[in-house]
């Protein structure tokens, strides 16, 4: 009987159905388990040897696209028991899933092709240590830090069994990027140790190009340590050595990194550029996660430098681009962006909504300084809206996830975060003592650790303010606005601050300063359309106004501030946070 009779005769029968006749004839089981059954009735033997030939037929068809099969072809000479076939076939699988951003597909065929190492008796060492690392790569990128790190300590281990020191080099950088960088497993002197001894190897070797990323490494450590000169001296050290060799890779990754460094001395227009150029790297090696991350950073500077169109544009690429390829870290920073500057636009709902997305998806993908980071604007937004009850519960929590995370976590300050959240919550409810107790306490630690708390001052200028005392609270705000505390993360904390003293001047009876203050400070905001603010910059100069008998202006400020306020309680969907806005002292006294 001819192949085409017999799958009439299997047809008829119900066991097969024809699926289509062009481009090439094509049968399908009717049923998942007729096929099983039919696969089990098969003698081992022949079931490796139709795998086999199946593998060879395909290798034969296809000769000039294996990528595509590349997939389908590990599978086969797995079944056929051809492990070195099936080993190159899940690396070149994994090499296709990694370059189009399939994550998961990728950790899984790289995964394979380690467990078939041991059958590859011709496997060299380049692309071995290419499995290695392009694995432990698509774990971070998945959030597997834990897992990425035992990888490359095997990779490690059999490079010293080798005696290859180049490799055992590039897996100890690995390992010590993973220690040093903000994710879950980051920790201070393990990071500290591995780049030091990578650096020593890198120098016994020549290696001028594992010198400029251990430097990188380096200069992302010191960052997370708040140590802004050893933070630029080694960043520029990697510059230095990524154009030198041609890095380009590198060079995008330092410059990309560096732009903080630059933002913690007050060097904006260099950090720009820095994240400019970066960019355009990203773009033309084609690294999706990387240009994410870029726009993601973008986002970030742009609401630094108080442009806020622009920061929004940024954040909205940045979320599309990695929500496209699955990068949950830039997903989370995207949300993040978009939350905060819809914070200062006044739209809570907008901002609620990105602030708690982002806190979800950071703590599913270990970002810890960018989870803090949320919480923090969480509790600035309740803060704004007069929720006192879900700043208390949101303490609660930061300091549950500071407890879990112990000594070691990245920037120690935020014990000293919490304390002077509390002490504003403290101040608001009107537990003045507890509030100085509290900012002592603050102020003790950061004396102990040798740092200076750039927030103490601002919180100390809300305390004195509460107690009436006006000369005090001009002093700590003026220490606030210095000009050295100009820097990252100061941004819009620098606008709460020059509003906070306006207000104070104002109190204090020093009004032509106070009015050349504010209406500075209106031009700010109305330029960067942080309209949240307008309503407590129009009611103080208001209230100038009415100090200086004009009547008419007074009330057509206080009817613009009305407006304002209103604007901002129409993106509260809540009707307890916006009961509680509108309960705020300041709203009610203008409504």
């Amino acid at each position: 009987m001819h192949l085409a009779e017999q799958l009439q005769q299997l047809e008829s029968s119900g066991l097969l159905r024809l699926a289509r006749i062009e481009p090439e004839l094509e049968y399908l089981f009717r049923h998942a388990l007729v096929q099983e059954a039919a696969y089990q009735s098969l003698l081992q033997e022949d079931r490796r040897r139709l795998h086999q030939s199946v593998g060879q037929v395909i290798e034969r068809l296809y000769s000039d696209r294996l990528e595509e099969q590349a997939g389908i072809l590990a599978q086969h000479f797995f079944q056929a028991q051809d492990y070195e076939r099936a080993g190159r076939y899940f690396i070149m699988a994994g090499e296709v899933a990694f370059r189009q951003y399939a994550i998961p597909e990728a950790i899984a065929h790289y995964s394979r092709a380690l467990e078939l190492v041991p059958q590859i008796e011709t496997l060299e060492a380049d692309p071995l240590q290419q499995v290695y690392m392009h694995l432990g790569r698509a774990l971070e990128l998945n959030a597997q830090y834990e897992r990425a790190l035992e990888r490359y300590a095997e990779l490690e281990h059999w490079a010293r069994q080798c005696g290859n020191a180049h490799v055992e080099l590039a897996a100890v950088i690995e390992q010590a990027k993973i220690r040093s960088t903000p994710n879950r497993c980051f920790d201070r002197e393990q990071g500290a140790t591995l780049s030091r001894r990578t650096l020593d190897l890198a120098l016994e070797l020549g290696d001028r190009a594992a010198q400029a990323r251990i430097h990188w490494i380096l200069m992302m450590s010191h960052w997370l340590q708040g140590e802004s000169e050893p933070m630029l001296w080694h960043g520029e050290r990697s510059l230095a050595l990524a154009r030198q060799l041609g890095l380009r890779d590198q060079l995008a990754y330092t410059l990309q990194d560096i732009h903080r460094a630059y933002l913690n001395n007050n060097r904006l227009d260099e950090a720009q550029a820095a994240l400019d150029e970066a960019r355009q790297l990203w773009r033309e090696l084609g690294n999706l996660p990387l240009l994410a991350d870029n726009l993601a950073s973008s986002a970030d500077l742009a609401a630094v430098r108080l442009e806020f169109d622009q920061a929004l544009d940024f954040a909205d690429e940045a979320l599309q681009l990695s929500q496209s390829i699955g990068n949950l870290w830039n997903h989370a920073f995207g949300r993040y962006m978009i939350g905060e500057v819809n914070m200062q636009r006044g739209q809570m709902d907008e901002a609620m909504q990105g602030l708690q997305e982002a806190l979800r998806l950071s703590a599913q993908a270990g970002l810890t300084i960018l989870h803090w980071r949320a919480y923090r604007n969480l509790l600035r937004l309740y803060f704004r809206l007069g929720a006192l009850d879900r700043v208390a519960s949101t303490l609660e929590e930061m300091r549950a996830d500071l407890d879990q995370r112990g000594e070691g976590a990245i920037f120690d300050g935020r014990l000293t975060d919490l304390l002077w959240d509390q002490a504003v919550l403290e101040i608001r409810l009107g537990q003045f003592e507890a509030a100085e107790r509290t900012i002592e306490r603050g102020e003790h630690i950061l004396a102990e650790e040798d740092q200076v708390g750039w927030l103490a001052p601002m919180v100390r200028a809300e305390l004195a303010l509460a107690r009436q005392d006006w000369p005090l609270a001009l002093e700590c705000i003026n220490r606030f606005l210095a000009p050295q505390w100009v820097g990252v993360s100061l941004h819009v904390r620098q606008l709460e601050g020059e509003l906070l003293r306006g207000r104070i001047l104002v109190a204090v009876g020093q009004l032509d300063e106070a009015e050349s203050s504010l209406q500075e400070f209106l031009r700010k905001i109305r330029s960067a359309k942080a309209h949240y603010f307008l309503w407590g910059a129009l009611d103080a100069l208001s209230e100038i106004e009415r100090r200086q008998n004009h009547p008419e202006a007074a009330a057509q400020l206080a009817q613009e501030a009305r407006q304002a306020v209103r604007n901002v309680a129409e993106h509260i969907r809540d009707p307890e946070l916006r009961a509680g806005f509108l309960n705020l002292p300041e709203v009610r006294r203008l409504l």
